[in-house]
C-alpha cells in the first residue's frame, strides 16, 4: 500500500496532499488493527480465563470475524476516548494494555487531526490567497465608490479566471522553466490551436516554436471591444475559447467568429486601418501575437510571408466573405 501511494504521489495528475492524507489514514487503520489483535491476544495466550473480557463477552466460540469486530470496536472507542463501558478490562494484563491504548489514542488522534488539518489547509492555500486578493480589490473599488455594476463585472471576471485557470496565468507559472522545457509545455497548452489554425500547420518546426513562445494569453469579459474600428492593428488574435462578433460602424453584427479563427493579420501586414470592430460575446480567451513580436519573427524567418500566404488560402468561409466585402480586421 505504501509503495503504491509513493508512486501515486509522483504522478502529475494526482494531488500529492490527497496522497499524504491517504497515507495518514492507512497508518491509523494499521495501528488500530494491530491493537485490536493484541487486545484479543491477551486472553487467547492465557487460554481464555473465566474472568477475561473475551469470556465475559462470550466470543471464545464465535467466528473470527465477529471476534475481530468486537475487539476493533473496543480499541476505537477507547482510543477516541468515547468509552461506552460495554466492554471493560478486568484482569491486570487487560487494564495495563487499556492504559497503553488510551495513551496511544491521545497521541495518535492529536497527530492525525493536526496533520490532516495542515494538509487540508495546504490544499486550499492557493484558493484562499486568490479570493483574499479578490476581496481586497472589491473593497478598494467600493471605497472609491465605483459603480456596483463595474464591481460585479470585476467579480465575474475573477470567478471565470479561477474556474478556468485557478487564478494563475501560464506565463507566471512557467517563467522560471528553461526555454526548451517552457516551449514543450506551451506547445501542449496550445495543441488545439496548432491543429486548427493554418498558420501553425504550415509553419516549419523552428518557426512554429518561435510563434508559440511569443504568444501571450489574454482573457476578455463579455461585451469587451477587442479591436476598434479605425485603428491600425497592434497584433494578431487567435481565438481559443468563446465567440467574438465583427461589428460594423452602425452597430450591426456582420459575422461571428469562434475558436480556431484569427484576426488582425490583414491590418498588420497591409498597414491599413480596421474597417470594423471586434467585440466579445461572452468570456473569450485568445492567444495574442503582438506586432513587435511578429516583426521580430518575420525579420528572423523570411519564410513567414510564404506561410501567411498559404494560410490565407485556408481561411474559414466567414472570414473569406468578410474579406470579399472589404472588411479589414
Amino acid at each position: 500500500v505504501f509503495a503504491t501511494l509513493r508512486r501515486l504521489e509522483h504522478l502529475a495528475s494526482v494531488n500529492s496532499a490527497v496522497v499524504r492524507i491517504s497515507r495518514l489514514l492507512v497508518v491509523a487503520v494499521v495501528l488500530l488493527q494491530t491493537l485490536a489483535c493484541v487486545w484479543f491476544l491477551i486472553p487467547y495466550v492465557q487460554d481464555f480465563p473465566s474472568d477475561s473480557w473475551a469470556v465475559v463477552e462470550g466470543i471464545t466460540d464465535t467466528d473470527p470475524a465477529s471476534a475481530w469486530l468486537l475487539a476493533f470496536y473496543w480499541v476505537v472507542t477507547t482510543m477516541t476516548t468515547v468509552g461506552f463501558g460495554d466492554i471493560t478490562p478486568i484482569r491486570e494484563e487487560e487494564i495495563a494494555f487499556a492504559i497503553v491504548v488510551m495513551l496511544a489514542g491521545a497521541s495518535l488522534f492529536a497527530y492525525v487531526i493536526a496533520t490532516g488539518a495542515a494538509l487540508i489547509q495546504t490544499m486550499d492555500r492557493a484558493k484562499a490567497a486568490f479570493w483574499q486578493r479578490v476581496d481586497t480589490v472589491e473593497g478598494y473599488l467600493r471605497s472609491r465608490k465605483v459603480d456596483p455594476r463595474v464591481t460585479h463585472e470585476v467579480r465575474e471576471y475573477y470567478e471565470y479566471m479561477w474556474e478556468r485557470h485557478r487564478g494563475v496565468g501560464e506565463r507566471e507559472l512557467l517563467g522560471d522553466l528553461p526555454p526548451s522545457l517552457r516551449l514543450g509545455v506551451l506547445s501542449e497548452l496550445t495543441r488545439s490551436l496548432m491543429d486548427r489554425v493554418p498558420v501553425f500547420r504550415h509553419a516549419p518546426a523552428p518557426l512554429r516554436g518561435e510563434l508559440v513562445a511569443a504568444l501571450r494569453p489574454v482573457v476578455y469579459p463579455p461585451n469587451a471591444v477587442i479591436a476598434h474600428e479605425g485603428e491600425v492593428g497592434d497584433g494578431i488574435h487567435f481565438v481559443v475559447e468563446g465567440e467574438v462578433e465583427v461589428v460594423a460602424s452602425d452597430g450591426s453584427t456582420q459575422a461571428t467568429l469562434g475558436p480556431g479563427t484569427y484576426f488582425g493579420d490583414l491590418t498588420l501586414i497591409l498597414r491599413e486601418r480596421r474597417t470594423a470592430s471586434v467585440r466579445s460575446r461572452d468570456f473569450v480567451e485568445t492567444f495574442f501575437l503582438s506586432a513587435t513580436e511578429f516583426e521580430r519573427i518575420r525579420a528572423d524567418y523570411p519564410e513567414v510571408r510564404e506561410v501567411m500566404t498559404e494560410a490565407s488560402k485556408e481561411r474559414s468561409d466567414t472570414m473569406a466573405e468578410l474579406i470579399l466585402e472589404g472588411v479589414v480586421l
